[in-house]
């Protein structure tokens, strides 16, 4: 379930390379489910309300955005066929549910369809960054920051399409450039066999060697400067061979590998496919917004305007207020010191990248600060993403080490201080004024602050009956509540307070055994916790 930014998305870039090559319409797509784990309409409005923002982009770009109702595995093969499309490029997620709708409409596309995935919301993508579940981010800091530069480039600028749905024209008369390795690893490859492992998956083949020996023969318009081509990575899970390849050609029918699908980009398949295409009918936005399936009762914010503009606009107030306080303000609930764009970098309206980009111009004179925001925003951040796409049990205490899983299981029957259940919980009526206020002000905003998030976790552990109950209690809770719950960080950020992941043994205690412990005392330490809970009662919250 993600929303995007059509201007800011390398994968957008990618596809509509390809369609410039081939002299093609290009057509975006995106498949409204009805219900999506613990969504709520907080985030479906969120979701939508960005798409038709989307939509509005597309429509000034002459390219038709199609909001189809239904699972992908049930709507977007009939829309391939019936639309005549020629090549497929979607997203990615390290979550199994969104992996399985990507498998689904592999195994539900035509044959002759090549299918590509483009993973648009990691700076280097997760299977570049590293090849193997990374322990903690001493261990992945040095491959992020050792790739950067070659994959934080600025985004090209996005031109009208030249190209009208229902018919192909002529590329205007241009220069031939030559794509980058980041660039073929975006766009080049296609999925790969449903029965290959997961570790396999990161075997990548490139459209063009580092050294500059393949190319791609791309023709361009001169309205299409040569920093089009400098952006990130598409990189997909398949094996591209290389033998057309090397001798200057486009990709041809065998020259995919996959027990499925040999689908070929060459010219003459797209083309044929593209007469078909036809324009887009206009949306009705209300009608989809009312078909959803979701719990209505956790109503949406109004702090987050949903949109890419909206989305830079706090970026643009998180540098000019906010930046100078992140090093060394960020863990203190008091103080705005926060960029608040989680929610916008969830639903893909706004690209970390993009935020990076923007700060790092700063450096200079909040050093501390942009290496800090660099550090949460692209290695803790990709770090998660690393987690859920190398480990099945994200989401489970299975998922967690051996000697957490070790330490948990020996303290299970620790006396609990305290036990709750998930509806004063979710209330906010513990015996703890600060957990309380934490609480309410996810419910309330759909957004708590970070350092609470660990306090807020931890707790849960000490007050519910098992390591088992008190996961799923805090992965329901922050699904249900925040913006950007149902997110690789959600799960790792539950994961690092209640099992260790990412951290170290510490020294045993009840019930936590040696995973790290937060209490009320050290937070008094740290901020003043009564103005906190002063700002988030029960009484606040119904005024």
């Amino acid at each position: 379930m993600l929303g995007a930014s059509f201007t800011g998305c390398p994968g957008t870039s990618g596809c509509k390379r390809l369609a410039l090559k081939q002299e093609l319409p290009l057509h975006v797509c995106f498949c409204l489910v009805p219900k999506f784990l613990d969504a709520t309409i907080r985030h479906y409005g969120f979701m939508l309300r960005g798409l038709q923002e989307v939509a509005e982009e597309c429509g000034e770009l002459n390219i038709p955005f199609h909001l189809l109702l239904g699972y992908a595995k049930d709507v977007l093969p009939t829309f391939v066929v019936e639309h005549g499309v020629g090549g497929l490029v979607t997203d990615f997620c390290p979550l199994r549910l969104p992996r399985q709708w990507v498998e689904d409409v592999r195994e539900r596309l035509p044959e002759d369809v090549p299918f590509a995935q483009v993973d648009a919301h990691n700076i280097v993508p997760c299977w570049v960054a590293s090849p193997k579940q990374e322990y903690s981010a001493r261990t992945i800091r040095g491959k992020i920051h050792a790739q950067l530069p070659e994959f934080l480039t600025e985004f090209p600028p996005v031109i009208r399409h030249p190209y009208p749905p229902s018919c192909p024209a002529e590329v205007p008369a241009g220069d031939t450039s030559t794509p980058t390795r980041s660039e073929s690893q975006r766009v080049s490859q296609l999925l790969c066999d449903p029965g290959r492992e997961r570790q396999g998956m990161g075997t990548v083949t490139c459209l063009r060697s580092p050294a500059g020996g393949v190319e791609m023969g791309m023709p361009w318009g001169r309205e299409v400067p040569t920093s089009f081509i400098q952006f990130p990575h598409l990189c997909c899970a398949g094996l591209v061979k290389r033998r057309r390849l090397a001798q200057g050609g486009d990709l041809l029918a065998g020259d995919i590998q996959g027990t499925k699908h040999s689908g070929h980009l060459a010219e003459e398949h797209l083309q044929m496919h593209s007469r078909c295409l036809v324009a887009t009918q206009p949306i009705a936005w209300e009608a989809c917004y009312s078909s959803l399936q979701v719990d209505r009762t956790v109503k949406e914010v109004e702090w987050a305007t949903p949109g890419t503009a909206a989305g830079l606009a706090m970026l643009q107030s998180f540098i000019a207020e906010r930046l100078k306080s992140f090093g060394s303000h960020r863990n203190d609930p008091n103080k705005a010191a926060l960029s608040n764009l989680s929610p916008w970098f969830h639903f893909g309206q706004v690209s970390t990248q993009r935020a990076i980009l923007e700060v790092q111009k700063h450096r200079g004179k909040y050093k501390e600060s942009v290496d800090a925001f660099v550090e949460e925003a692209v290695v803790r951040r990709e770090l998660a993403e690393n987690f859920c796409y190398y480990n099945e049990n994200y989401d489970s205490v299975q998922g967690a080490y051996d000697w957490a899983q070790t330490t948990l299981k020996l303290h299970a029957e620790d006396k609990r201080p305290f036990l709750y259940k998930l509806q004063e919980l979710e209330r906010g009526t513990t015996h703890d004024p600060l957990w309380n206020a934490a609480q309410l002000q996810m419910v309330r905003e759909g957004k708590m602050h970070g350092f609470l998030r660990m306090y807020w976790a931890k707790k849960i552990l000490e007050w519910t009956r098992s390591p088992e109950e008190a996961l799923q209690f805090a992965i329901y809770l922050n699904d249900r509540y925040e913006l950007d719950g149902r997110d690789p960080n959600g799960y790792v950020g539950c994961l690092w307070s209640i099992c260790g992941i990412h951290d170290q043994g510490w020294a045993e205690r009840a019930i936590f055994g040696k995973i790290r412990y937060m209490n009320y005392a050290g937070c008094k330490r740290k901020f003043d916790v009564g103005q906190f809970e002063r700002r988030y009662t029960a009484r606040t919250l119904s005024q």
